[in-house]
């Protein structure tokens, strides 16, 4: 895995993901070797192939979407992550952005102002995420 200063934590939890994917969840490199700066996707519903069934947690505004991202790792991950507690792992992060597209919560969310949206006007909130979805999320993944 090339010279880069990931300390082996962070390049351990890379190695997890790649080994132990979450479904829904792509993780990679933007550069081959740079173990800093990853990217991947979150898609907004869930399809997962078992015995031959396709199943799908469909009814979330997010549904169709692609949720892309990019990190840059500071230089003394995991003991200082980019804006999350140290305690907590890569893989958690994910997880916990995960469970706000496929289950959003009034009363735990990232952003106070929407969750004051979902808690008084539930529709206003649907139709803003559906919009926002087909806007920013990717819908294909060629985009």
């Amino acid at each position: 895995m090339g010279n880069c200063p990931l300390n082996a934590s962070g390049v351990q939890e890379y190695k997890e993901l790649l080994n132990a994917p979450i479904e829904g969840v792509t993780v990679g490199l933007v550069v081959d070797e740079d173990l800093m700066k990853w990217e991947g996707s979150i898609v907004g519903v869930l399809q997962s192939s078992s015995n031959n069934l396709t199943y799908s947690k469909r009814g979330t505004p997010y549904d169709g979407g692609i949720f892309k991202f990019e990190v840059d790792f500071p230089s003394d991950f995991p003991f200082k992550p980019p804006k999350w507690k140290p305690a907590m792992s890569f893989r958690s992060v994910l997880l916990a952005i995960q469970d706000k597209l496929y289950n959003p919560k009034a009363d735990d969310p990232f952003e106070p102002d929407v969750a004051q949206v979902l808690k008084e006007d539930p529709d206003k909130f649907k139709a803003t995420a559906k919009e926002w979805t087909k806007k920013y999320a990717h819908l294909t993944w060629d985009q």
